[in-house]
């Protein structure tokens, strides 16, 4: 019974035990799970500022990447108005609320993942 209990509570603990750290892969950006663990970075992880750096500096690359694309093809895949234009840490912690509750986009190439969140959040009127 003892074991049964331990194995259980171990399993139990697996979630957090996968949350622990941000990993070597996280930084190759392969998905959008890799950006949303480097944006969520706990602070008391030996890879914080790095984390945090990285996952700010490829979302602002993104978002002036699709301002500049937006001009230039006269059209843009979302649109944000000043008005609504959420600071840097702003735009970072809604980008991982919306990872958690759409965990069906997180196997999607990070720009992917990024795009399908701002597209969602700030749609083009038609």
């Amino acid at each position: 019974m003892r074991k049964l209990a331990c194995a259980v509570a171990f399993l139990m603990a697996l979630p957090s035990l996968a949350q622990a750290g941000v990993t070597e892969q996280d930084f190759t950006l392969d998905t959008t799970e890799d950006l949303i663990d480097l944006c969520s970075v706990d602070p008391q992880d030996p890879q914080a500022v790095a984390a945090i750096h990285m996952c700010h500096g490829y979302v602002l690359g993104l978002m002036h990447f699709h301002t500049v694309i937006g001009r230039a093809l006269d059209g843009h895949v979302f649109c944000m108005n000043d008005a609504e234009r959420p600071t840097r840490d702003q735009a970072i912690a809604l980008l991982v609320t919306w990872s958690s509750a759409n965990p069906q986009h997180n196997s999607l190439e990070a720009v992917d993942g990024v795009l399908q969140w701002a597209i969602e959040t700030y749609p083009c009127s038609k």
